[in-house]
């Protein structure tokens, strides 16, 4: 397989490296992450469900489907009267 890789028959695995906690904090502390314009939400929100979700690939997050059978609820809790968001892990997941 790897003569067939060094040929260009067969494109490399590219496996993405962990984030370290100083890239991390470079993503918060830079303008890519925050608030302040829809952009920076945006990269926030899509950085936080990969993060918290364990969404790596693409077709991930366009199955991702809110609602009473999708893995993502809107939930009331009574008790505390605040509204929260619950993540059911699709069972077809194996990392």
């Amino acid at each position: 397989m790897r003569s067939l890789s060094k040929k260009g028959y067969i494109r490399p695995r590219n496996q993405a490296e962990p984030i370290s906690p100083e890239e991390e904090h470079l993503l918060w502390t830079s303008s890519f992450s925050g608030r302040e314009n829809l952009q920076q939400l945006l990269n926030t929100v899509v950085y936080l469900l990969r993060l918290h979700l364990a969404l790596h690939a693409v077709i991930e997050h366009k199955q991702l489907k809110l609602g009473e059978n999708g893995q993502i609820q809107i939930l009331f809790d009574e008790h505390l009267k605040l509204k929260y968001m619950l993540y059911k892990e699709n069972a077809s997941k194996n990392h």
